[in-house]
């Protein structure tokens, strides 16, 4: 196995979520996704954040969908199937965080504790690993 870093090519991010999810997880950052100059111009600084955050939620929604199909979620998807999203995720050097309602839960302990109708729902954040 190779360590150097792979670097996913110049693309809309369909073809990154192919690129990313066509193969078994990677090790942590071992995809290399970076904003260039040019494309983060279109951002004011205080946008940057939020474009960062909507660009790789939506790579893992594509993800979600290329795995597990049309129909998942991140409110219908079992906690297996997000550790292994998590780990897709890592490979492109990001943890994915979803809490859920107004006291930040585990979507997953709290669905398994009271029911999936206590989550009402859904918080995401990334954080750079």
């Amino acid at each position: 196995m190779s360590h150097e870093r792979e670097t996913a090519p110049d693309a809309h991010l369909n073809e990154i979520a192919d690129f990313v999810f066509s193969k078994p997880p990677g090790e942590p950052k071992s995809i290399m996704l970076e904003l260039t100059a040019e494309s983060s111009d279109q951002f004011g600084n205080d946008e940057q954040d939020q474009a960062v955050l909507e660009i790789f939620t939506e790579i893992a929604v594509l993800g979600c969908k290329k795995l597990w199909g049309e129909e998942i979620s991140f409110m219908n998807m079992s906690k297996d199937n997000f550790d292994l999203l998590q780990k897709y995720m890592n490979s492109m050097g990001v943890k994915l965080i979803i809490r859920c309602n107004d006291d930040s839960a585990d979507p997953w302990e709290l669905a398994e504790k009271e029911g999936i109708e206590a989550v009402k729902y859904l918080r995401i954040a990334i954080e750079f690993i």
